[in-house]
């Protein structure tokens, strides 16, 4: 199946070197699992849409953005570099379910004649009626259209109600007169993967490989990934101190339940609150510690409240 990659903020902004290393990365990556297909889309940093496609990826020979044909895209031939991403930055492998050329290539692009333009990057099978095949006026052997029109048309309203089957996605909407936004969608049965980025941003992808990749933050300029260390040991006080955050744990945690950092931190410290609150009880039988970490899951709110109040310690977040 195609493969999607999605970053909320262009990564390295202001280091396009490093930005166009990383980017290549992973657009090699899909290159190896997915042949019938590249691309990638995103907002520069003049707030134009741009978009790259290569029909298969022994086509692939690096980062040129020259296939933009609207007239707010930046045109950039194979002897022009065009300026890295700012904004959005949507990158795709594709494995052909509906016909294999240039033209069922994602990332799918439609504009109108206001200038208005939305970009579209797709996993899954989708398919429509017959007569919302007529009501979307589209005659193309490759699903994800389907989706962009029907987006064009009336937004997720009109998706959920034309597009059966399954779907992951990114579109980016690039509208004159408003802010470029980028929406992120799944149904039930489709994978889609997130992370935190240490700028702070988020990333999307629809393989945990993938994920990895987009997320890598430790690399030198050289390319060399240095250990996170967490904790370092001092010999002459024979104490440990903590010099980082551990980025592993974090990062499986959000993996997971989808939490921030914060969130994180502030579950960490309610857990601790009801943890003590049972030491002070003497509560240690393996059944009764079980049965109050069930409850926690079921109302973490109420079981901490108790905790907290019977030890009279500040809530959790409080300044």
């Amino acid at each position: 199946m195609c493969k999607l990659v999605i970053f909320t903020e262009a990564p390295y902004a202001k280091q396009p070197a490093k930005q166009a290393k990383l980017l290549d990365k992973i657009l090699t990556s899909l290159a190896v699992t997915d042949r019938d297909g590249l691309g990638i889309t995103y907002i520069d940093g003049g707030g134009k849409l741009l978009r790259r496609r290569w029909a298969t990826s022994a086509d692939y020979k690096g980062l040129k953005v020259d296939d933009c044909r609207a007239p707010f895209c930046v045109e950039a031939s194979d002897s022009v570099t065009p300026r890295p991403a700012a904004g959005f930055v949507m990158l795709h492998g594709r494995t052909s379910t509906s016909g294999k050329g240039l033209d069922n290539a994602h990332p799918h692009l439609a504009y109108d004649r206001d200038g208005n333009a939305w970009s579209l990057i797709h996993n899954g099978v989708v398919h429509v009626t017959k007569a919302d095949e007529k009501t979307l006026n589209i005659d193309s052997a490759c699903d994800s259209e389907y989706i962009l029109r029907a987006w064009i048309l009336g937004g997720m309203p009109k998706v959920s109600a034309m597009i059966r089957g399954y779907y992951a996605f990114g579109l980016i909407e690039s509208l004159v007169a408003e802010a470029n936004v980028l929406h992120i969608v799944k149904d039930a049965t489709a994978t889609l993967y997130s992370g935190n980025r240490k700028d702070g941003s988020f990333v999307f992808a629809t393989t945990s490989s993938l994920l990895e990749i987009a997320e890598v933050n430790e690399a030198t300029e050289e390319g060399v990934v240095e250990p996170n260390i967490v904790f370092r040991w001092r010999p002459r006080s024979d104490t440990w101190e903590r010099v980082s955050d551990p980025a592993r744990f974090y990062k499986e945690l959000n993996l997971h339940t989808g939490m921030t950092k914060e969130k994180i931190a502030e579950d960490n410290k309610k857990r601790q609150t009801i943890l003590g609150w049972m030491i002070k009880n003497k509560i240690t039988d393996i059944d009764a510690v079980g049965n109050i970490f069930a409850l926690y899951y079921a109302n973490p709110d109420e079981v901490y409240d108790i905790a907290r109040r019977n030890l009279e310690v500040p809530p959790a977040g409080a300044k």
